[in-house]
């Protein structure tokens, strides 16, 4: 059983260190708010903790042409994954069926879990989800620069300077 008491006072102090009122986990134990206008959401299921970063929206195929990933767009997400596991990063880009998105997850980890830490891993997160979303708009553009394994190297170059 979830403890709600520590989690609320987790929420409500990390809000106040963010300036956002009233931050709280709903009936889900989901959280979602903006940081520097991008869509972030906290999750805690089970006394496990995550941060969500919305990377992409993906449409089917009949309702937006431009939003719709190519196979080839697919193999260079999932080479970020692979990257990312490979340098044992915690990380990982997931597709949720439910809000058609692509998703950037990371655990937050018990030692991690007081305000302060939290802050300053999210402000992290955040900063590693514009490059990863970077990345990604770079893919959707069919850049030719992130032809043969460039993708990964790309995203990892860039995410590394920054943990």
């Amino acid at each position: 059983m979830p403890n709600t008491d520590f989690a609320s006072k987790l929420m409500n102090e990390l809000g106040a260190n963010l300036g956002i009122d009233g931050l709280e986990l709903d009936e889900q134990g989901d959280c979602i708010f903006a940081i520097d206008e991008l869509p972030v959401a906290i999750r805690m299921r089970h006394d496990k903790w995550q941060f969500i970063g919305f990377i992409a929206e993906v449409a089917e195929a009949e309702q937006l042409e431009e939003l719709t990933l190519s196979a080839d767009q697919w193999r260079s997400l999932l080479e970020i994954n692979h990257a990312l596991a490979t340098d044992g990063d915690p990380a990982t880009l997931t597709y949720d069926r439910n809000v058609e998105c692509v998703l950037f997850v990371q655990p937050v980890f018990e030692h991690q879990l007081e305000a302060g830490k939290m802050e300053e891993l999210l402000e992290t997160f955040v900063h590693r989800m514009e490059k990863v979303r970077e990345v990604v708009a770079k893919i959707r553009e069919g850049d030719a620069s992130l032809e043969n394994g460039a993708v990964a190297e790309d995203a990892l170059t860039v995410m590394s300077r920054l943990v």
